[in-house]
Formats: structure tokens, sequence, C-alpha cells
């Protein structure tokens, strides 16, 4: 599932991180906690958005069994609906930015990910992005952060592809 998502250059970047972390990013998500940890024959799921140029998408994406598919397209509409009605938690608010702080140290251990890094802000025309990012990050609240599922993740303004096997008439065998 995708929605569409703001460019880089855009503030709401940053709420908008949170916003997929919080939802996918990690065992400890939501969409994991209450979505693969919750239902049979979900293997995995995960949130992601990649802070574009331009204006992009946020994906929802998920590997599970055929016959729960449209189900678990239902769960995650759902668990956008309780993140566009309710503020996370504190603690869900510093999971998702730990999380985030990690992925962004861990990408600068190698000369490759932080030259990428770099790269990336110099197609952008400014290193402001990388500069501040930490700083950006940590001002978020979980305010913030429902207004970015409200503004982004609109009710049917997603699109959705299901893609099944072509032939289903054995479906035991796409069980682990």
């Amino acid at each position: 599932m995708g929605w569409q998502a703001p460019s880089i250059r855009n503030p709401d970047t940053y709420g908008v991180d949170v916003l997929v972390s919080c939802l996918g990013t990690g065992k400890a998500s939501r969409l994991n906690m209450q979505i693969r940890a919750g239902m049979d024959s979900v293997y995995s799921i995960w949130a992601e958005y990649l802070t574009p140029r331009q204006p992009g998408y946020l994906v929802i994406a998920g590997i599970c069994h055929p016959r729960v598919a449209e189900r678990m397209k239902e769960r995650i509409l759902r668990e956008v609906d309780i993140l566009k009605r309710d503020l996370i938690t504190p603690a869900e608010l510093v999971r998702a930015k730990a999380a985030l702080r990690s992925i962004k140290a861990y990408s600068h251990q190698s000369t490759a990910g932080t030259a990428a890094y770099l790269g990336y802000g110099t197609v952008l025309g400014s290193q402001d992005f990388a500069v501040n990012y930490d700083r950006s990050i940590d001002a978020v609240t979980a305010e913030d952060m429902r207004l970015a599922a409200v503004k982004y993740l609109e009710g049917d303004r997603y699109t959705s592809v299901i893609l099944l096997p072509k032939d289903r008439s054995d479906e035991r065998r796409y069980m682990p």
C-alpha cells in the first residue's frame, strides 16, 4: 500500500519519518506488534519512506499467506486509523526516534554510507537535511506525528496492490 508523501524539502518530512518508524521499523513497531504477531500466516510487514527530492510515497508492505492478504490489508488500514485518531505513547515516540537515529548511525559506519548521505545532500543543493536531521527528529512530538498521519494517510487516497500466485489450487505450498 502506498500514500503520496512529502519531499525532503517539506518540514513534514520529519513527522513522516517518525510516523513510518513507529508503524513499521523493527519488531516493536505497531505493524509488527499488532499485525504480524497477532495474525497467523503474516510472515513479514514493514513501512518505509525514502525522503525523496520530489514528493514520493510512504509504503507499507507485507508478506503473508494468500488467504490472509485481504484481512491483512484491513488490519493495516485499521492501524493507520488508530494513529490518525490517537496519540502514541511517550515510550513509542522514544523508540521510533531511537530507531531512526540508529539507522543513521549505522549507515555512517562506513565511508560509503557517509558518502551516500553527504552526496544526497549535494544532489539536494544543501547539507541542511544531513546536519539538522537529529535535531529535527528530536523536535517531533506525538501530535506532530498524528497530524502527519492525518495529512498523508488520507482515507481512500492510497494505492494498493496484492500480488497472489497465479495458481492458487494448492495454497499449502505457501506455508513456511
